[in-house]
């Protein structure tokens, strides 16, 4: 049974939201979580059409709720192949009047009748919240592990071995931070992979004048 993470402001309740690092850099840009469709298995927060009956923006109880959605997440939001991109999990405080049911989940697990959000919440551990959530809303992220960030790509020509030192040197998996500490830290990661592929790339060259 999920716990209710009641903050101490009245009608607020924190909960938990996987996507990926690509979409964070965008909810940043914007400012906000917009409320989204469930691609597949995941909620994007980008405002895209909407393939469930909801349009919301999908919430967990838990953090190990949510860590479910991670490899849909960074799978179907990789909107720029050349850079990383990772899982993250967004811990919101959001008010409890814009909370209803999951009925998309709800009914995948053919529960009869139309139950709360608190019901929602307690049996499925999943609730869709109505509008879009500012980022003011975002008391942590933090990024997850390689192995819980969907398919691995080779970045730059990297192996999966350096792929894994690289990101864990930059990112700092499983630790919660703020989201100008987490944006900072992306940043960085595409500015290394960036670097890394003009090396690549520069050394090719070199070894194509050779060959010639």
């Amino acid at each position: 049974m999920t716990e209710l993470k009641s903050s101490q402001e009245e009608g607020q309740l924190t909960l938990f939201h996987a996507t990926s690092s690509q979409v964070l850099t965008c909810i940043m840009a914007q400012g906000k979580l917009v409320p989204s469709v469930e691609t597949g298995i995941t909620s994007n927060g980008l405002g895209l059409q909407n393939s469930g009956i909801q349009k919301g923006i999908y919430l967990a109880g838990s953090a190990s709720r949510a860590e479910i959605y991670y490899y849909g997440a960074v799978d179907a939001t990789m909107f720029d192949p050349s850079i990383p991109n990772v899982g993250v999990l967004l811990k919101l405080k959001v008010d409890t009047k814009n909370l209803v049911a999951d009925y998309d989940d709800w009914e995948g697990i053919n529960i009869e009748g139309l139950p709360s959000w608190q019901k929602s919440l307690e049996d499925i551990e999943q609730v869709v919240h109505s509008g879009s959530i500012s980022t003011n809303n975002i008391s942590s992220v933090k990024f997850a592990s390689i192995r819980k960030s969907g398919e691995t790509l080779q970045y730059a020509n990297l192996k999966v071995s350096q792929q894994q030192k690289l990101f864990s040197e930059t990112l700092t998996f499983g630790k919660e931070m703020s989201l100008e500490e987490a944006n900072e830290a992306i940043i960085k990661l595409n500015i290394k992979v960036q670097n890394i592929g003009l090396k690549t790339a520069v050394e090719n060259l070199e070894m194509d004048k050779v060959d010639f």
